[in-house]
């Protein structure tokens, strides 16, 4: 808001257009922690690796993949997985 007054030849400072904004009830952009898709549980077994961390595939189509992917947008959190082969 500061640099759009600021644009239109207005002399403002931050802290008068904090004041003012919070006379008015505006409020700023909040930046939050994010949104935590996934809580853990700790006590939960975990999937075995299969592949013992080693993702060389010695012939085509013999090592797969996967992986989830959250993405932020405005009407909330997008989750998309996507597989497929490892390249050699």
């Amino acid at each position: 808001m500061t640099a759009l007054l600021r644009r239109h030849d207005l002399p403002v400072s931050k802290r008068q257009v904090d004041r003012l904004m919070r006379e008015l009830g505006f409020n700023g952009l909040v930046r939050g922690k994010g949104v935590w898709t996934m809580v853990p549980d700790l006590n939960a077994a975990r999937a075995p690796d299969l592949l013992d961390r080693d993702l060389a595939a010695v012939a085509p189509n013999r090592c797969w993949v996967a992986d989830f992917t959250y993405v932020r947008t405005w009407a909330g959190i997008d989750r998309r997985a996507a597989d497929g082969p490892v390249a050699t």
